[in-house]
């Protein structure tokens, strides 16, 4: 089960503009929720299957939100990977900059865009599972700097693939 302040946190990401949503559908649950008419988890639920359609066909699931920190999570398949079966570099950006994007979300609200984003890709990205770890590291009215570490998970456990920053402009809403 999902407490109340996970679920807040998890309505910001919902309302990134790139995750898909509008401030009517935040309208529509947030009261439910509230009135106990709605579980947070089905809150949760409700929210993470309506993901912008890039974010569906990749498969990106936010497995852990918190003030200032998300992890997102991706699962391997072939038509993501390159022609030597790695993931993709630009999958690995993808998970960077959405990762960061969700962090920065839960400190700033919503209506955010990069203006800058950097990829060091460590190693090939091979496993069976992409998984992406993102901090604020420091939030600010106009912009908020992010950083993110990204692990491919295999049977021997997580290996550090790459990591990257983003740098997020606070758009007037």
């Amino acid at each position: 089960m999902y407490d109340e302040k996970t679920v807040k946190h998890v309505i910001f990401i919902a309302m990134s503009r790139e995750m898909g949503f509008s401030l009517p559908f935040i309208a529509e649950y947030l009261p439910r929720f509230k009135a106990g008419k709605l579980s947070a988890q089905d809150m949760i639920e409700a929210i993470l299957a309506r993901v912008a359609e890039f974010n569906r066909w990749c498969g990106i699931e936010v497995t852990v939100a918190e003030p200032g920190f998300v992890e997102i999570q991706m699962p391997w398949r072939p038509e993501v990977g390159q022609y030597s079966g790695y993931l993709h570099a630009g999958l690995m950006g993808t998970l960077i900059d959405t990762a960061c994007g969700f962090a920065a979300g839960t400190v700033a609200g919503p209506n955010l865009l990069a203006a800058h984003f950097s990829v060091n890709c460590l190693r090939p990205a091979v496993g069976q599972k992409f998984i992406a770890r993102a901090r604020v590291v420091k939030p600010g009215k106009t912009q908020v700097f992010t950083s993110c570490d990204l692990f491919a998970l295999d049977a021997e456990g997580e290996k550090l693939v790459a990591n990257g920053q983003t740098l997020l402009t606070v758009v007037a809403a």
